[in-house]
């Protein structure tokens, strides 16, 4: 039997929709034999070397390709536009939705497509078998349905060969419309955009409805069907000088399509004013949502370690906080989400008190998302000039020259990183490379070689510490703070298996705001008498613990006051001279000096247990 004679087909909830009582709101998955997927695998491998060698690769198709993205779908569309805005150009942007474009593909269309491409002989039986030949069987709540022949539309949605054969199929999407530079289409699978620029809205209408005229030809011809519902099929104008030149309604192919003044792209919501409010309250939203969720299962005194928290915040939160961050992110639209990372932060490391929010991150190990978010985008930019014959390459070297300041701005963040790199991994860089990072011409970049613009997770990780570390010291000393911790993105070395109990009051002892009686002192002296600590000799601070409670064993102490020293730089025997700012974060990453504070904090005659739910007593 042929490996591809028989599939079983699940159905995949889609989400968004407002019922699932629908078959349209489910995605029909086709579950292949291993080996079919292998020899699927090795066809469409094959066939995408073919259209290589012929010449015949689509630049503007994001998705399904190798080392292309969504991110890079989205930064081509919106850099452009604002480049476009800065030329006092009007824009109108038309974007599509092919109706159930993998079950719409017509099959014997397809098969002509391959002929025509010079796809002949047995690879094109083998194409032919697989598309045809096929029988599925439907899997609904666990009952399999009786056998069905595949009818003369579709794709298979799960296979691997699919992808490839639908990117074919819509190659020509566009091909009558080409050579007009007024006009640019933007393709990710079976999402498309065509943007359409000139100097008034009269002249963007007529190359408008000149792209849709080839489209509504192309999808006749071809049997697709675009769907034109609303939030699906829009359009989207920018730079518009007098809105009420503005039609309100278009006609593709006869169906009405209308204007909005927003619409989702590849999950980015963008507005006719590019500044991605909308957006940023969804992200808002959505990161909320998610936290509370997860908070349930954390808390000062049971629940997840600050170590779980970190790992599922970088899992569950980032991915939907940095999802095209170079696109949208902005310090005009991060008010709430700052605001919401603060408590996450501050939940993370068990604060009862309102404590540094720079000083939270220190001890967490994750940089600020300014931080997080410039070595996204140099990463971003980094692939784009590894490949100067890739249209993405043309497109950042076209906006330098039009002067677009957004991606100079982000040229300049990879040129600090280039120079970096050359000065502290001379090995990674190529000799000749030296001397154009030297002009620090936007210009020369083409030149540099792909091991120069190589990096490694190491690396990248050093080059953030190295932008952290600027930006805070920047910050703490504008605050008046004599010196500053060192920053590290590695974990606390909290051992497994301790409290969380035990490990919050050891995160106490890093940052001034805690639960030691100097501080709880200062904010009710009705509730607390004294600042001294029990064993009466000073203040209660997180120094005087470590290097000079009496209630402490001397060898906890000089162990403690021995890190300290080499950690900052202090020789022995002067534990007076160190800054608490900043003492104890600068031995946080010594997994010896934890385990001493834990073995401090412990102490029973400290009672610093009991402290953890004190805020109570506060109130």
């Amino acid at each position: 039997m042929w490996l591809w004679n028989e599939s079983k087909v699940i159905f995949l909830k889609k989400e968004g929709k407002p019922s699932y009582s629908k078959a349209g709101a489910y995605r029909p998955i086709s579950i292949s034999p291993y080996i079919g997927k292998l020899l699927e695998r090795i066809l469409a491998q094959r066939i995408e070397l073919y259209l290589q060698r012929i010449g015949i690769l689509d630049e503007n198709q994001e998705g399904f390709s190798r080392g292309k993205d969504t991110v890079r779908y989205l930064h081509r569309l919106t850099a452009g536009i604002k480049g476009d805005i800065m030329k006092k150009l009007t824009i109108l942007c038309l974007f599509i939705d092919f109706e159930k474009a993998f079950d719409s593909v017509w099959k014997k269309g397809l098969v002509v497509k391959l002929w025509k491409a010079g796809v002949h002989g047995c690879y094109l039986k083998t194409i032919d078998s697989f598309l045809f030949s096929r029988t599925v069987c439907l899997i609904i709540n666990g009952f399999l349905g009786p056998k069905r022949k595949c009818q003369e539309y579709g794709l298979p949605q799960g296979s691997v060969l699919s992808p490839i054969l639908f990117k074919f199929f819509i190659l020509d999407l566009e091909a009558t419309c080409q050579e007009h530079q007024e006009i640019t289409v933007f393709k990710f699978a079976d999402d498309g955009t065509v943007k359409v620029v000139g100097r008034n809205m009269e002249e963007c209408l007529f190359y408008l409805n000149l792209a849709m005229d080839s489209i509504d030809l192309w999808t006749s011809c071809w049997r697709m069907v675009v769907n034109c519902d609303v939030n699906k099929t829009e359009v989207l104008c920018f730079n518009c000088y007098d809105c009420t030149s503005v039609p309100n309604s278009f006609y593709l192919g006869g169906k009405l399509i209308h204007l909005t003044n927003q619409t989702k792209v590849l999950g980015v919501i963008l507005d006719d004013k590019l500044n991605y409010k909308q957006h940023s309250k969804s992200v808002y939203n959505n990161l909320i949502h998610r936290w509370v969720s997860l908070s349930r299962y954390a808390n000062r005194n049971w629940g997840m370690s600050q170590a779980v928290i970190v790992r599922i915040t970088k899992t569950i939160l980032f991915s939907v906080l940095f999802y095209g961050s170079m696109i949208w992110m902005t310090n005009f639209n991060m008010d709430k989400i700052n605001k919401l990372w603060y408590r996450v932060s501050k939940a993370a490391a068990g604060a009862v008190f309102n404590t540094h929010s720079a000083i939270l991150e220190v001890i967490l190990g994750i940089p600020p998302i300014q931080t997080m978010l410039k070595v996204i985008t140099i990463k971003h930019y980094l692939k784009a000039l590894n490949d100067v014959d890739d249209i993405h390459f043309q497109f950042i070297k076209n906006q330098v020259e039009d002067s677009n300041p957004r991606v100079l701005c982000h040229l300049r963040e990879v040129q600090k990183f280039l120079s970096w790199k050359a000065e502290h991994f001379k090995d990674d860089i190529e000799p000749r490379d030296l001397s154009v990072l030297s002009q620090r011409n936007f210009d020369h970049l083409p030149q540099i070689s792909h091991k120069t613009l190589k990096y490694s997770r190491g690396m990248m990780q050093q080059f953030t510490e190295l932008l952290w570390q600027d930006s805070l010291n920047n910050r703490l000393m504008m605050e008046g703070w004599s010196s500053t911790p060192t920053v590290s993105c590695d974990p606390l070395p909290i051992p497994i298996g301790v409290n969380r109990e035990i490990e919050v009051l050891v995160m106490s002892l890093m940052y001034k705001n805690n639960l030691l009686n100097s501080f709880l002192f200062d904010i009710n002296r009705d509730v607390w008498s004294s600042p001294l600590c029990s064993c009466g000799l000073e203040e209660q601070t997180s120094v005087h613990l470590l290097t000079n409670c009496s209630l402490v064993e001397n060898s906890l102490r000089a162990e403690a006051i021995r890190i300290m020293s080499l950690c900052n730089n202090v020789r022995p025997g002067l534990q007076h001279s160190f800054d608490p700012n900043c003492a104890i974060l600068n031995c946080s990453r010594d997994q010896n000096f934890i385990k001493l504070c834990i073995e401090i904090v412990e102490t029973e005659d400290l009672n610093l247990r009991l402290k953890i739910n004190l805020p109570r007593l506060l109130t």
